[in-house]
């Protein structure tokens, strides 16, 4: 996973524990200012009474925060944060993220079904609870390897192009004014005053148990074979990377030069990107999702001890 290496290079990052506990807030923007970083209204057309998280309180942000962002504004985000975790849902169980303190252990349940997949964090086990007549989970365990298959059923559906969006609103926060002139439609783009299509995403799978750290990154154009897109947005998460690149216009439809390198990834994995390209607001709705983990022990009825995700 390192071709097109050298046509970004790295701006600004975020690196946080996906467990991370605590009162202190990091904020993002400035306390002086009284307009909204995304609408321009101000005080009394706009209100700036909710936390406004930069990263999804879905995904365990409980410390990073916009000080500019009205409430009129993160109600619309939060459509965008709902598709991301969507799409992120079951790394968020594995790696064991709470949505917030006190909101219990992550769990997955489809609704008026009986079978449910959470995280049990004290033991670090996974905890799966199986309704063969309800038909969400399948498993398929080849004999004498300790190798077994999970399939997931109709998992939640997401809409690639508030993905998209929803990695453009995170970046924002990493990027200077200066940068934020470059794109300067963005901000109508989010508020979804002007569309662009197609849009250019990657997504990658990491074999593992999957990263410790929550990592916020942007990346900018190293040279002018891909100015067209001058800024790369990328979010890791559990055992996803997630990156969007970002247009110079809301005109441009030449396709991106991929940038597949990441420093992260294990010099030994072996790492296959999906590209995507992304003509319309269309959601989708997978069929399934397959997992295929090696363990060392399990209890015969309900629990896979010591899971490692492959």
């Amino acid at each position: 996973m390192n071709h097109g290496h050298h046509q970004y290079t790295e701006l600004s990052s975020i690196f946080y524990p996906h467990d991370i506990t605590g009162s202190n807030k990091d904020l993002v923007g400035d306390s002086s200012k009284t307009t909204c970083l995304f609408c321009g209204k101000s005080r009394p057309d706009a209100t700036f009474k909710k936390e406004a998280h930069v990263i999804p309180v879905g995904l365990g942000n409980r410390t990073l925060f916009y000080l500019n962002e009205c409430d009129d504004c993160n109600n619309h985000f939060s459509y965008y944060e709902n598709e991301l975790v969507n799409y992120l849902v079951f790394d968020r169980i594995f790696i064991g993220a709470q949505k917030r303190p006190g909101s219990g252990t992550p769990k997955y349940k489809q609704i008026d079904k009986q079978s449910f997949l959470k995280m049990n964090p004290e033991s670090n086990s996974l905890n799966i609870n199986i309704d063969q007549q309800e038909g969400v989970f399948e498993m398929e365990e080849k004999d004498g390897q300790k190798v077994m298959t999970f399939k997931i059923n109709n998992p939640p559906p997401y809409r690639p192009l508030d993905i998209c969006k929803c990695l453009a609103h995170m970046g924002w926060a990493l990027l200077e004014d200066e940068d934020k002139k470059i794109v300067s439609y963005v901000p109508d783009w989010l508020l979804g005053k002007i569309d662009i299509f197609p849009l250019y995403m990657d997504t990658a799978f990491v074999k593992g148990n999957g990263y410790a750290n929550v990592i916020l990154e942007v990346f900018k154009t190293a040279n002018e074979l891909s100015i067209n897109y001058p800024y790369l947005i990328r979010f890791t998460y559990g055992t996803k990377i997630v990156s969007f690149y970002l247009p110079a216009t809301p005109n441009i439809t030449d396709e991106p030069i991929r940038f597949s390198y990441c420093a992260h990834i294990p010099k030994d994995a072996t790492v296959n990107p999906t590209t995507w390209t992304i003509p319309s607001d269309e959601r989708i709705y997978p069929e399934n999702i397959i997992y295929t983990w090696g363990y060392r022990d399990k209890d015969p009825i309900t629990e896979i001890k010591d899971i490692k995700n492959e």
